[in-house]
């Protein structure tokens, strides 16, 4: 006859941290989680996707604003010359190509 052997007592999980937690006092605040803010390309994916959605709920002139700040703030850093190239090369697609 064999020996039954007694079951293993398993670790308990953790509950996984979720990436971000919606909190809702009077108006709504996002809180990533550090795993989200330290990834470039999740958050340069979700600032898109962000922007998407604003857009399409008709707040573009909201969110031309805040790219305006965004903008002046890079400026400090990368000196005006590249940002009137950035915003130039942004506004390409708006004009109409040449016809021979």
């Amino acid at each position: 006859m064999t020996k039954k052997t007694k079951p293993k007592r398993r670790a308990k999980r953790k509950a996984p941290t979720l990436p971000v937690s919606v909190v809702s006092d009077g108006g709504v605040e996002f809180q990533f989680a550090d795993a989200v803010l330290e990834e470039a390309e999740t958050v340069r994916r979700l600032a898109h996707r962000a922007v998407d959605l604003v857009v399409d709920s008709g707040c573009h002139k909201m969110l031309c604003a805040y790219v305006d700040e965004r903008l002046a703030y890079v400026t400090r850093d990368q000196g005006m010359k590249n940002m009137t190239d950035f915003i130039e090369e942004a506004c390409a697609g708006q004009k109409e190509v040449p016809r021979d």
